[in-house]
């Protein structure tokens, strides 16, 4: 059965097929949109700002902001020889351990060591500062975008593994690029930047075409039709693939 939304911005009711709303529908499981730490501290003093009406159910979930979840991870010598060195998962495994910590004084400490262990390569140490230091959207963005342009040092074979389009699964020294795709185009959807974001999202399902729903992984499809509603541009879907596959 087909659903009939209602796209505003002088575009007349479309009618949106099952076939690309059901593509989507396997993905909506419990998002919780990896809310900021100031996101949270204003929906516990303000309630919910529209632009992260998310958040509140977020933090039914979690105690405090989104992390990964380490008891998962296993950092053995197989992990540390898909880094380009020692010294870049050495700084990235503190940098995971640092989510963990609430104190953004002391998250600022550990982001020093990162910086000086890694000579400033350590993008997921930037994804850490983002989450729990950033005051505001445009801060956090600067941020998330500095982990992107830093992860194709991480390791050698990049290009590759993105080419793959198996990070998820398969390259656990890129989550730290995915979860800078993902803070990115959150703070671009949530600042009405909504081309931005969704080109970013784009970018996230070319390397990411195994998603899971594990919690540890970042679970970004669900924003993307919310995007393109708001966007109206519901042929984004059929002349990019990669969108719904």
């Amino acid at each position: 059965m087909s659903s009939v939304l209602a796209v505003r911005g002088g575009m007349q009711l479309q009618t949106v097929t099952s076939q690309v709303v059901n593509k989507y529908a396997q993905m909506l499981v419990t998002n919780p949109a990896c809310p900021l730490s100031f996101e949270l501290a204003a929906s516990r003093q303000q309630g919910v700002d529209s632009r992260t009406s998310t958040v509140a159910g977020a933090a039914s979930i979690f105690k405090d902001s989104y992390g990964p979840d380490l008891q998962n991870m296993v950092f053995d010598e197989a992990w540390i020889g898909t880094f380009k060195s020692p010294a870049l998962a050495c700084g990235a495994k503190m940098a995971l351990e640092a989510y963990k910590i609430r104190d953004p004084q002391q998250i600022r400490e550990v982001f020093a060591t990162c910086m000086r262990i890694t000579d400033g390569v350590c993008p997921e140490a930037y994804n850490v500062l983002a989450l729990r230091t950033a005051r505001n959207y445009e801060e956090a963005l600067m941020l998330y975008l500095k982990a992107e342009e830093l992860s194709p040092m991480v390791c050698n074979d990049f290009d590759y593994l993105c080419r793959e389009g198996r990070l998820s699964q398969e390259a656990p020294q890129l989550h730290s690029y995915l979860r800078a795709l993902h803070g990115a185009a959150n703070c671009y959807r949530k600042m009405g930047r909504l081309q931005e974001a969704l080109e970013m999202y784009q970018i996230l399902l070319r390397v990411d075409t195994e998603w899971t729903e594990g919690i540890d992984q970042v679970n970004y499809r669900a924003q993307i039709p919310e995007v393109i509603m708001q966007l109206g541009d519901w042929e984004v879907s059929r002349s990019r693939p990669s969108v719904c596959s």
